[in-house]
Protein backbone atom coordinates (compact mmCIF):
# COMPACT_ATOMS: atom_id res chain seq x y z
CA UNK A 1 0.00 0.00 0.00
CA UNK A 2 1.69 3.41 -1.08
CA UNK A 3 0.77 6.35 1.19
CA UNK A 4 1.34 10.07 0.37
CA UNK A 5 3.66 10.81 3.26
CA UNK A 6 4.29 14.11 2.88
CA UNK A 7 0.41 15.17 2.56
CA UNK A 8 -0.88 12.72 5.39
CA UNK A 9 1.69 14.73 8.27
CA UNK A 10 0.43 18.33 7.22
CA UNK A 11 -3.29 17.43 7.15
CA UNK A 12 -2.45 15.37 10.30
CA UNK A 13 -0.72 19.02 11.76
CA UNK A 14 -3.73 21.27 10.06
CA UNK A 15 -6.76 18.64 11.74
CA UNK A 16 -5.23 18.65 15.24
CA UNK A 17 -4.69 22.51 14.36
CA UNK A 18 -8.54 23.23 13.24
CA UNK A 19 -9.60 21.34 16.24
CA UNK A 20 -7.20 22.19 19.25
CA UNK A 21 -9.84 23.98 21.58
CA UNK A 22 -12.17 20.32 21.17
CA UNK A 23 -8.35 18.76 21.78
CA UNK A 24 -7.93 21.46 24.88
CA UNK A 25 -11.20 19.88 26.54
CA UNK A 26 -10.44 16.21 25.83
CA UNK A 27 -6.78 16.07 26.64
CA UNK A 28 -7.37 17.60 29.98
CA UNK A 29 -7.36 14.50 32.63
CA UNK A 30 -5.33 12.33 30.34
CA UNK A 31 -2.49 15.54 30.79
CA UNK A 32 -2.97 15.45 34.62
CA UNK A 33 -2.39 11.59 34.69
CA UNK A 34 0.85 11.60 32.35
CA UNK A 35 1.87 14.69 34.54
CA UNK A 36 1.35 13.23 38.13
CA UNK A 37 2.80 9.69 36.56
CA UNK A 38 6.20 10.96 34.93
CA UNK A 39 6.68 13.12 38.17
CA UNK A 40 6.15 10.15 40.52
CA UNK A 41 8.82 8.14 38.42
CA UNK A 42 11.08 10.90 38.70
CA UNK A 43 10.29 11.40 42.59
CA UNK A 44 10.62 7.57 43.11
CA UNK A 45 14.17 7.40 41.13
CA UNK A 46 12.69 5.27 38.79
CA UNK A 47 14.96 3.78 35.35
CA UNK A 48 13.49 5.12 32.21
CA UNK A 49 14.58 2.18 30.50
CA UNK A 50 12.91 -0.39 33.29
CA UNK A 51 9.74 -2.64 33.57
CA UNK A 52 9.12 -0.69 37.04
CA UNK A 53 8.78 2.43 34.80
CA UNK A 54 6.51 0.86 32.15
CA UNK A 55 3.97 -0.51 34.94
CA UNK A 56 3.95 2.88 36.98
CA UNK A 57 2.73 4.67 33.01
CA UNK A 58 0.17 2.16 33.05
CA UNK A 59 -2.87 4.52 34.42
CA UNK A 60 -1.99 7.03 31.83
CA UNK A 61 -2.17 4.53 29.19
CA UNK A 62 -5.65 3.96 29.75
CA UNK A 63 -6.80 7.58 29.91
CA UNK A 64 -4.82 8.46 26.95
CA UNK A 65 -6.45 4.95 24.80
CA UNK A 66 -9.87 6.68 26.13
CA UNK A 67 -8.59 10.44 25.02
CA UNK A 68 -7.54 8.23 21.44
CA UNK A 69 -10.59 6.43 21.11
CA UNK A 70 -12.87 9.63 21.48
CA UNK A 71 -11.26 11.95 19.36
CA UNK A 72 -10.96 8.76 16.69
CA UNK A 73 -14.68 8.73 16.50
CA UNK A 74 -15.41 12.31 15.81
CA UNK A 75 -12.33 12.41 12.91
CA UNK A 76 -14.42 9.02 11.26
CA UNK A 77 -17.46 9.90 12.27
CA UNK A 78 -17.94 13.30 13.59
CA UNK A 79 -19.04 12.41 17.02
CA UNK A 80 -17.65 14.16 19.99
CA UNK A 81 -17.64 13.85 23.51
CA UNK A 82 -19.60 14.33 25.67
CA UNK A 83 -22.92 12.58 23.22
CA UNK A 84 -25.91 14.23 24.81
CA UNK A 85 -28.22 11.22 25.35
CA UNK A 86 -32.06 12.53 25.39
CA UNK A 87 -34.23 12.35 28.68
CA UNK A 88 -36.11 9.15 27.14
CA UNK A 89 -33.81 7.34 25.35
CA UNK A 90 -35.16 4.71 22.89
CA UNK A 91 -34.02 1.18 22.30
CA UNK A 92 -31.83 2.52 18.95
CA UNK A 93 -30.28 5.24 21.52
CA UNK A 94 -29.35 2.75 23.49
CA UNK A 95 -28.02 0.25 21.20
CA UNK A 96 -25.30 2.99 19.45
CA UNK A 97 -24.09 4.39 22.40
CA UNK A 98 -23.47 0.52 23.36
CA UNK A 99 -22.01 0.08 20.25
CA UNK A 100 -20.00 3.28 20.31
CA UNK A 101 -18.85 2.15 23.93
CA UNK A 102 -17.82 -1.41 22.85
CA UNK A 103 -15.33 0.89 20.19
CA UNK A 104 -13.79 2.99 22.23
CA UNK A 105 -13.63 0.47 25.06
CA UNK A 106 -11.16 -1.48 22.56
CA UNK A 107 -9.45 0.83 21.68
CA UNK A 108 -8.50 1.72 24.91
CA UNK A 109 -7.69 -2.06 25.69
CA UNK A 110 -6.06 -2.39 22.39
CA UNK A 111 -3.69 0.58 22.73
CA UNK A 112 -2.54 -0.43 26.67
CA UNK A 113 -1.50 -3.12 25.29
CA UNK A 114 0.46 -2.02 22.37
CA UNK A 115 1.97 0.32 24.88
CA UNK A 116 3.00 -2.27 27.33
CA UNK A 117 4.77 -4.54 24.72
CA UNK A 118 6.38 -1.44 23.13
CA UNK A 119 7.79 -0.38 26.58
CA UNK A 120 8.59 -4.16 27.07
CA UNK A 121 10.79 -4.63 24.11
CA UNK A 122 12.72 -1.16 24.56
CA UNK A 123 13.63 -2.53 28.34
CA UNK A 124 14.65 -5.84 26.05
CA UNK A 125 16.46 -4.09 23.23
CA UNK A 126 18.22 -2.00 26.14
CA UNK A 127 19.77 -5.35 27.40
CA UNK A 128 20.58 -6.42 23.89
CA UNK A 129 22.90 -3.12 23.34
CA UNK A 130 24.18 -3.67 26.80
CA UNK A 131 25.41 -7.24 25.65
CA UNK A 132 26.08 -5.99 22.35
CA UNK A 133 28.78 -3.22 23.89
CA UNK A 134 32.27 -4.58 23.09
CA UNK A 135 35.37 -2.63 24.61
CA UNK A 136 38.04 -1.28 22.15
CA UNK A 137 40.47 -3.29 22.88
CA UNK A 138 38.18 -6.55 22.92
CA UNK A 139 37.66 -7.93 19.68
CA UNK A 140 34.24 -9.68 18.29
CA UNK A 141 34.42 -13.33 19.31
CA UNK A 142 32.35 -16.43 17.77
CA UNK A 143 30.23 -15.94 20.80
CA UNK A 144 28.95 -12.69 19.69
CA UNK A 145 27.81 -13.26 16.61
CA UNK A 146 24.57 -15.12 17.37
CA UNK A 147 23.72 -12.01 19.69
CA UNK A 148 24.39 -9.80 16.44
CA UNK A 149 22.54 -11.76 14.06
CA UNK A 150 19.61 -11.51 16.70
CA UNK A 151 20.08 -8.03 16.59
CA UNK A 152 19.56 -7.72 13.01
CA UNK A 153 16.72 -10.21 12.89
CA UNK A 154 15.42 -7.68 15.68
CA UNK A 155 15.53 -4.72 13.65
CA UNK A 156 13.99 -6.68 10.49
CA UNK A 157 10.89 -7.87 12.71
CA UNK A 158 10.63 -3.86 14.13
CA UNK A 159 10.25 -2.46 10.80
CA UNK A 160 7.80 -5.26 9.76
CA UNK A 161 6.07 -4.92 12.54
CA UNK A 162 5.48 -1.18 12.82
CA UNK A 163 2.08 -1.53 11.52
CA UNK A 164 0.80 -3.34 14.20
CA UNK A 165 1.60 -0.64 16.48
CA UNK A 166 -1.24 1.08 14.70
CA UNK A 167 -4.32 -1.78 15.01
CA UNK A 168 -6.25 0.08 17.70
CA UNK A 169 -7.15 2.44 14.73
CA UNK A 170 -10.15 0.54 12.93
CA UNK A 171 -11.26 -0.65 16.26
CA UNK A 172 -12.88 2.99 16.84
CA UNK A 173 -15.68 1.75 14.23
CA UNK A 174 -15.00 -2.12 15.40
CA UNK A 175 -13.87 -2.85 11.69
CA UNK A 176 -12.30 -6.02 12.15
CA UNK A 177 -8.70 -6.02 12.80
CA UNK A 178 -7.81 -8.90 10.41
CA UNK A 179 -9.43 -6.86 7.38
CA UNK A 180 -7.08 -3.79 8.26
CA UNK A 181 -4.20 -5.95 8.72
CA UNK A 182 -4.65 -8.04 5.14
CA UNK A 183 -5.44 -4.23 3.74
CA UNK A 184 -2.28 -2.59 5.02
CA UNK A 185 -0.24 -5.69 4.48
CA UNK A 186 3.64 -5.78 3.29
CA UNK A 187 6.73 -4.31 4.41
CA UNK A 188 6.86 -1.07 2.36
CA UNK A 189 3.42 -0.43 4.16
CA UNK A 190 5.54 -0.21 7.49
CA UNK A 191 8.17 2.16 6.16
CA UNK A 192 5.77 4.47 4.53
CA UNK A 193 3.72 4.37 7.80
CA UNK A 194 7.23 5.44 9.68
CA UNK A 195 7.92 8.11 7.51
CA UNK A 196 4.29 9.59 8.71
CA UNK A 197 5.03 8.92 12.28
CA UNK A 198 8.80 10.58 12.32
CA UNK A 199 6.82 14.07 10.34
CA UNK A 200 4.49 14.07 12.97
CA UNK A 201 6.74 13.37 15.87
CA UNK A 202 10.12 14.95 15.29
CA UNK A 203 9.10 18.79 15.12
CA UNK A 204 6.59 19.15 18.04
CA UNK A 205 8.98 17.13 19.89
CA UNK A 206 12.40 19.20 18.44
CA UNK A 207 10.49 22.57 19.31
CA UNK A 208 9.89 21.29 22.71
CA UNK A 209 13.20 20.45 23.07
CA UNK A 210 14.45 24.05 22.23
CA UNK A 211 11.46 25.12 24.20
CA UNK A 212 12.86 22.92 27.15
CA UNK A 213 16.42 24.48 26.68
CA UNK A 214 15.22 27.80 27.87
CA UNK A 215 13.55 26.88 31.24
CA UNK A 216 17.39 25.14 32.06
CA UNK A 217 16.12 21.72 31.78
CA UNK A 218 17.63 20.95 28.81
CA UNK A 219 21.44 19.35 30.62
CA UNK A 220 19.17 16.51 32.00
CA UNK A 221 18.94 18.34 35.54
CA UNK A 222 15.26 18.26 36.66
CA UNK A 223 15.08 20.03 39.80
CA UNK A 224 13.37 22.63 41.01
CA UNK A 225 11.12 25.12 39.30
CA UNK A 226 13.01 24.75 35.86
CA UNK A 227 12.19 21.02 36.39
CA UNK A 228 8.71 21.20 37.16
CA UNK A 229 8.25 23.14 33.46
CA UNK A 230 10.63 21.04 31.83
CA UNK A 231 8.62 17.77 32.44
CA UNK A 232 5.28 19.45 32.35
CA UNK A 233 6.50 20.78 28.79
CA UNK A 234 7.56 17.05 27.76
CA UNK A 235 4.39 15.57 28.47
CA UNK A 236 2.40 18.15 26.76
CA UNK A 237 4.51 17.29 23.43
CA UNK A 238 4.53 14.28 23.89
CA UNK A 239 0.46 13.81 23.50
CA UNK A 240 0.30 16.64 21.00
CA UNK A 241 2.66 14.77 18.93
CA UNK A 242 1.06 11.42 19.69
CA UNK A 243 -2.14 13.32 18.63
CA UNK A 244 -0.79 14.57 15.50
CA UNK A 245 0.86 11.45 14.41
CA UNK A 246 -2.58 8.96 15.06
CA UNK A 247 -4.37 12.31 13.13
CA UNK A 248 -2.01 11.34 10.02
CA UNK A 249 -2.60 7.72 9.98
CA UNK A 250 -5.77 8.17 9.93
CA UNK A 251 -6.04 10.77 6.85
CA UNK A 252 -3.39 7.95 5.47
CA UNK A 253 -6.13 4.99 5.82
CA UNK A 254 -9.21 7.37 4.89
CA UNK A 255 -10.22 5.27 2.27
CA UNK A 256 -9.62 1.84 3.87
CA UNK A 257 -12.03 2.86 6.92
CA UNK A 258 -14.62 4.55 4.69
CA UNK A 259 -15.41 0.79 2.94
CA UNK A 260 -16.05 -0.04 6.76
CA UNK A 261 -18.40 3.08 7.74
CA UNK A 262 -16.10 5.75 8.36
CA UNK A 263 -17.29 9.30 7.29
CA UNK A 264 -13.86 11.38 7.84
CA UNK A 265 -14.40 15.08 8.96
CA UNK A 266 -10.94 15.95 7.52
CA UNK A 267 -11.29 19.32 5.50
CA UNK A 268 -9.13 19.64 2.11
CA UNK A 269 -7.22 22.10 1.38
CA UNK A 270 -8.40 24.45 -1.71
CA UNK A 271 -4.79 24.69 -2.46
CA UNK A 272 -2.37 22.31 -2.71
CA UNK A 273 -0.09 21.80 0.20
Amino acid sequence: MRIDIVRSSLMGYKTVWEEREYLLKLALVPLIVKFVSTILIYAMEIELLSLRHVLCMVPSYIVEGWMIGQFLRTLMTGERWPMKIPKSPTKEHIGFMLWRARGILGVILCFTLVMLIQGGMAVYMTDLKELLEIEPRDTPTASSFPIFIAALAMMFFTIWAFRLVWIYLPLAILMPMGTFLKEIKGIMTSVYMAGVWILSIVPVMFVVMVVSGLFGGGDGSLTGISGFLTIMLHVIGEVAAQLVAITAMTYAFKNILIKHGAKPIFSEPSKPF
